[in-house]
């Protein structure tokens, strides 16, 4: 079923929270100003916590249907990384295979069964892959996420 509760309410890694619905990015309650290619990666990353995406997925991902060289994707990694501050070593580059999401993700997601009409909390980067394999056309959906 789709709709507005069968999303990610936040998704939380440290002192971070990313907003899907609203494509925001929070810092200890800050919002952040991230660019939407830089925030469809960060989603990438999120979703597949500890595997490693490969530049091919990523551009998929970040630039659907378009052409891009690796360096938009480099400069949207560079982004997320002065977002992160400090903390930019949550994402890993993995020499000559792509890159690594390292944080600890934590996912609060309501879902509406469709046999019954209240929401259920479900948590887990498992439960989000799955969603996310559901909603986007099988060209979107990173290689990372077929099992």
């Amino acid at each position: 079923m789709s709709g507005e509760h069968d999303r990610p309410e936040f998704i939380s890694f440290g002192r971070f929270r990313i907003l899907p619905d609203r494509r925001e990015l929070l810092v200890d309650h800050t919002p952040i100003q991230l660019g939407a290619h830089a925030f469809d990666l960060l989603m990438a990353f999120v979703e597949s916590p500890g595997l490693v995406l490969s530049k091919a997925d990523l551009l998929t991902r970040a630039w659907p249907e378009c052409s891009v060289t690796d360096g938009n994707l480099q400069g949207q990694i560079s982004a997320l990384r002065r977002a992160f501050g400090a903390e930019r070593e949550l994402i890993r580059t993995i020499s000559g295979r792509g890159y690594q999401f390292t944080g600890e993700v934590r996912i609060v997601a309501y879902v509406v069964p469709a046999e019954r009409g209240d929401a259920e909390p479900v948590a887990g980067a498992d439960a989000l892959r799955s969603h996310v394999a559901e909603q986007l056309p099988s060209y979107m959906v990173p290689a990372a996420f077929v099992q």
